[in-house]
Protein backbone atom coordinates (compact mmCIF):
# COMPACT_ATOMS: atom_id res chain seq x y z
CA UNK A 1 0.00 0.00 0.00
CA UNK A 2 1.43 3.24 -0.64
CA UNK A 3 0.49 6.50 1.55
CA UNK A 4 -1.62 8.43 -1.05
CA UNK A 5 -4.14 5.25 -1.23
CA UNK A 6 -4.30 4.99 2.96
CA UNK A 7 -4.50 8.98 3.29
CA UNK A 8 -7.66 8.25 0.43
CA UNK A 9 -9.17 5.24 2.72
CA UNK A 10 -8.91 7.21 5.82
CA UNK A 11 -10.43 9.91 4.60
CA UNK A 12 -13.48 7.59 3.71
CA UNK A 13 -13.47 5.61 6.81
CA UNK A 14 -13.66 9.19 8.61
CA UNK A 15 -16.50 10.47 6.76
CA UNK A 16 -18.34 6.83 7.00
CA UNK A 17 -17.68 7.20 10.76
CA UNK A 18 -19.57 10.69 10.84
CA UNK A 19 -22.07 9.46 8.91
CA UNK A 20 -22.67 6.24 10.90
CA UNK A 21 -23.04 8.26 13.96
CA UNK A 22 -25.45 10.66 12.22
CA UNK A 23 -27.84 7.90 11.44
CA UNK A 24 -27.07 6.47 15.34
CA UNK A 25 -28.64 10.13 16.55
CA UNK A 26 -31.91 9.50 14.49
CA UNK A 27 -32.45 6.11 15.26
CA UNK A 28 -34.73 7.88 18.21
CA UNK A 29 -36.86 9.11 15.99
CA UNK A 30 -37.52 5.18 15.02
CA UNK A 31 -37.61 4.10 18.68
CA UNK A 32 -40.49 7.20 18.90
CA UNK A 33 -42.19 6.01 15.75
CA UNK A 34 -42.66 1.95 17.05
CA UNK A 35 -44.55 3.10 20.79
CA UNK A 36 -47.37 4.66 18.17
CA UNK A 37 -50.39 2.07 18.24
CA UNK A 38 -50.45 2.09 14.41
CA UNK A 39 -47.29 2.49 13.64
CA UNK A 40 -46.37 -1.17 11.65
CA UNK A 41 -42.84 -0.89 13.47
CA UNK A 42 -42.50 -3.15 16.94
CA UNK A 43 -40.45 -3.53 19.61
CA UNK A 44 -38.33 -6.18 17.89
CA UNK A 45 -38.19 -4.58 14.75
CA UNK A 46 -36.16 -1.44 16.70
CA UNK A 47 -34.14 -4.05 18.34
CA UNK A 48 -32.65 -5.65 15.12
CA UNK A 49 -32.26 -2.34 13.53
CA UNK A 50 -30.54 -0.96 16.57
CA UNK A 51 -28.56 -3.66 17.23
CA UNK A 52 -27.09 -3.43 13.35
CA UNK A 53 -26.54 -0.21 13.30
CA UNK A 54 -24.48 -0.06 16.44
CA UNK A 55 -22.57 -3.51 15.11
CA UNK A 56 -21.86 -1.62 11.71
CA UNK A 57 -20.73 1.63 13.96
CA UNK A 58 -18.07 -0.51 15.58
CA UNK A 59 -16.58 -2.05 12.84
CA UNK A 60 -16.51 1.80 11.43
CA UNK A 61 -14.55 2.87 14.67
CA UNK A 62 -12.15 -0.25 14.09
CA UNK A 63 -11.32 0.47 10.17
CA UNK A 64 -10.76 3.82 10.79
CA UNK A 65 -8.63 3.18 13.71
CA UNK A 66 -6.92 0.54 12.24
CA UNK A 67 -6.24 3.03 8.89
CA UNK A 68 -5.17 5.78 10.91
CA UNK A 69 -2.21 3.34 12.78
CA UNK A 70 -1.02 2.59 9.03
CA UNK A 71 -1.12 5.97 8.16
CA UNK A 72 1.11 7.41 10.92
CA UNK A 73 3.51 4.23 10.78
CA UNK A 74 3.98 4.85 6.83
CA UNK A 75 3.98 8.46 7.53
CA UNK A 76 6.84 7.93 9.68
CA UNK A 77 8.56 5.64 7.50
CA UNK A 78 8.21 7.89 4.71
CA UNK A 79 9.98 10.34 6.48
CA UNK A 80 12.71 8.14 7.91
CA UNK A 81 13.39 7.20 4.70
CA UNK A 82 13.93 10.81 3.53
CA UNK A 83 16.26 11.64 6.19
CA UNK A 84 18.41 8.47 4.70
CA UNK A 85 18.46 9.71 1.65
CA UNK A 86 21.83 11.35 0.92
Amino acid sequence: MNLEFVRTELAAAQQAEVESDDQLRCLGALIDRSTKPDSGVTASDCVRVITAALALNKRLRERTRSLAADFRLMELEARLNQKQLP
